[in-house]
């Protein structure tokens, strides 16, 4: 896909996102317009053209940040439509650093955002170490409606979002998910709260080198050479990160892709796990934090509840593995 056409692509969704989903709060609307930018897999799988599973939102500005988490927990549907559900949830803030303390590990509620909520560990989010010297989409950008056209672009710079997307009976954003790092709300758009600051430095965090792209609204995409190479080659490039574990996990999925990695790749992520020490329960548990996956919740919860002073035995954690993966 061109990357003009992904940043159309993009912009479609995120502006009538922001329009109908903040429809309480114009000042913050503007806000979330003003230092929201998407990064992350979406980027890769427009220009693969394959499906967008979610629209990955993070903020240049930490204070936004809090008031959008706020503004989630406030909203999450309850039994009945139009309730509430109070889950219990506060936003903790150290410095720039922002997570969402929820009393168990996660919530998660039914695809329509209602019923009863279940417990979920924490999910997303990508991480690496460098950011390379970064390119535009290759064109000079100049009005909104250079990036997204005339009509989107008229919505874009209405003084007020009543001016943009009315929000219909049935809101089609609700919150389904919190988890300590990320909020996911339908219609494929996830708010990531563990990383903010500028995109340059954010994208820093992601594991490896096709994924350091980033959207912003005002200036389009920004993607760099050596990402460029890599999605063409469909090749993995470990970049390094602190989640090598995770890492390893994201590389059996883009090998279902047809994705390729070589030997040495291999070994740089073998080596950065080597690294670790797995049998700290809070060591194990912050590498998992960006699996996708439920089966480590249970995990995790299994282990919490029988390690000793932190420290995990690895024969009782190869039986538990056994028991839930196989």
């Amino acid at each position: 896909m061109r990357l003009k056409t992904v940043n159309k692509r993009i912009g479609k969704q995120f502006f009538p996102f922001v329009a109908e989903f903040f429809k309480d709060d114009e000042n913050l609307a503007e806000d979330v317009k003003a230092t929201a930018f998407v990064a992350g897999g979406a980027i890769a799988s427009l220009l693969h053209y394959r499906k967008i599973n979610d629209l990955d939102i993070y903020f240049t500005d930490p204070d936004v940040l809090v008031r959008v988490c706020n503004y989630c927990l406030a909203r999450i549907p309850g039994p009945k439509p139009g309730d509430v559900k109070n889950i219990g949830a506060t936003v903790k803030r150290d410095g720039d650093d922002i997570s969402i303390y929820i009393p168990s590990a996660g919530v998660e509620g039914g695809e329509d955002g209602r019923g009863d909520y279940t417990f979920f560990e924490q999910r997303p989010s990508g991480q690496a170490d460098e950011f390379l010297d970064t390119i535009t989409s290759g064109e000079d950008v100049d009005t909104m409606a250079d990036l997204y056209g005339d009509e989107l672009a008229a919505e874009i710079n209405a003084p007020t979002v009543e001016h943009l997307t009315p929000a219909p009976s049935d809101a089609r954003y609700k919150v389904l998910m919190v988890t300590a790092n990320a909020i996911s709300i339908s219609n494929g758009i996830q708010i990531v709260v563990r990383f903010n600051g500028k995109p340059s430095e954010v994208v820093k965090e992601f594991d490896f080198e096709h994924t350091k792209a980033y959207w912003m609204p005002k200036h389009g995409l920004t993607i760099g050479k050596a990402a460029l190479e890599c999605l063409l080659t469909k090749e993995l490039r470990y970049t390094g990160t602190r989640y090598p574990l995770c890492a390893m996990f994201r590389v059996r999925k883009f090998l279902h892709r047809e994705w390729s990695i070589t030997a040495g790749e291999l070994l740089k992520i073998g080596f950065d796990i080597s690294q670790l020490d797995l049998t700290n329960f809070e060591t194990l548990k912050d590498q998992l934090v960006g699996v996708d996956t439920a089966y480590f919740s249970q995990l995790l919860s299994l282990i919490s509840k029988d390690s000793k002073q932190g420290e995990i035995d690895r024969s009782y954690v190869v039986g538990l593995i056994d028991r839930i993966f196989n």
